[in-house]
């Protein structure tokens, strides 16, 4: 104890005085531990260190004046951010400065983009991608450079069209622009419209009684040959349909005379031959489809014959009636009868219903051809007949 320093000793005795714990325990078994390996020197030297960085030395701060110097800064920085977080929205403290940087950031920002819009933006390669206003605008300017002609044509255009040209003293060299011009024009033509509306409708006026009277006139005039013209045209269209069964009758009698010419020539024919040794009942039966082509032919173009001939005279009939009511009614008006009036009119009514088809008759006139047969048969001579009726059943039987 005698070899140590005053510091060495005061520290043993704080040493001695932590003893009472647990951890100064722990402490001094550390320190044991150390002495024991002979490192004695060595931490006391470390415990001077301590002490001299503690209490400062060659110019350095000691640890007191750290921590007065560390309250220093502390409040220079409460006092720094107070002015910075001078306003407080709600219970959040906010900054007028940040504010105001924000809004120079955005001004900022602003001004780049209008920079941007102005002129024309390049990529790393020197291409323009964007190409600004003042870019347009030269665009412009070139463009208005190249069309001085075109924009001194159009200024010239404007002055005659909306520029006057006063006339001098005497009256010479004036001219009016195009707009006053046409409207001038415009005014002169709404004025002739004008009056000649005027005068359309008085004449238009004048005309009316006139008008009014004529087609009064024609009315009356067309209700007078209303009737006439009614029955023209039914008596025209009984004509066209008489003109067409004629023209089938004329169709029919064509068909009949070749018929009763083939029916005659077969006849003939049949009988000619039937005087052969050769001719046989088969060579009749050879014959019988001609016989029957031919009959089956007279037969129906004899009744088509008779059929269009009572349409063509019922359709006749109708023709006549109409073309002479017209003069029947005119005599029976002069008459005042009108009794004879409403019979004749019956009649007409009755005429136009009446169907053409119901005049024929099926049990008459349908086969004239018989008739012409049995005349022509009686002709012959009855000898004759008999020796070709004998003939035929001899020929037969034998057949």
């Amino acid at each position: 104890m005698e070899n140590l320093t005053k510091e060495q000793e005061k520290l043993f005795n704080k040493f001695v005085k932590s003893v009472g714990n647990e951890m100064s325990i722990k402490q001094m078994e550390q320190i044991i531990d150390l002495i024991e390996n002979n490192k004695t020197n060595e931490l006391l030297n470390n415990i001077a260190n301590i002490k001299a960085a503690y209490n400062g030395n060659d110019g350095q701060m000691s640890v007191l004046e750290m921590v007065s110097d560390i309250k220093k800064s502390q409040g220079d920085i409460n006092t720094i951010y107070n002015k910075i977080f001078d306003t407080k929205d709600g219970d959040t403290p906010k900054s007028s400065a940040l504010a105001k940087i924000q809004e120079a950031k955005d001004y900022a920002t602003k001004i780049e983009s209008d920079y941007r819009r102005f002129y024309n933006q390049k990529d790393s390669q020197g291409n323009i991608i964007d190409e600004g206003i003042v870019s347009k605008l030269e665009q412009a300017c070139n463009t208005i450079e190249n069309n001085k002609d075109k924009i001194k044509r159009f200024e010239e255009f404007y002055e005659r069209v909306f520029t006057n040209i006063e006339a001098d003293e005497n009256g010479n060299g004036g001219r009016l622009s195009l707009e006053k011009y046409l409207d001038t024009k415009q005014k002169e033509i709404e004025l002739l419209i004008k009056n000649k509306t005027q005068d359309l409708e008085n004449c238009l006026n004048n005309y009316t009684d006139k008008f009014e009277k004529l087609h009064k006139d024609k009315n009356d005039e067309i209700d007078k040959l209303l009737p006439g013209a009614t029955s023209a045209g039914l008596s025209e269209a009984y004509k066209d349909e008489n003109k067409d069964h004629q023209d089938n009758i004329a169709l029919w009698n064509r068909i009949f005379v070749i018929s009763i010419l083939t029916f005659i020539v077969i006849f003939v024919l049949y009988f000619y031959f039937s005087f052969s040794e050769n001719f046989t009942y088969i060579s009749f039966l050879k014959t019988l489809p001609f016989w029957v082509f031919s009959g089956f032919f007279t037969y129906y173009s004899t009744k088509q014959i008779a059929e269009y001939k009572r349409l063509a005279s019922e359709y006749a009939y109708k023709q006549r009636l109409n073309q002479t009511y017209k003069g029947y009614e005119t005599q029976i008006k002069e008459t005042n009868n009108e009794e004879l009036k409403n019979k004749l009119l019956k009649i007409m009514l009755d005429s136009a219903e009446y169907n053409p088809s119901m005049t024929l008759d099926k049990k008459k006139g349908e086969i004239p051809s018989l008739n012409a047969m049995e005349k022509l048969i009686d002709m012959l001579p009855a000898e004759t007949l008999r020796k070709i009726k004998d003939y035929i059943e001899k020929k037969l039987s034998s057949g």
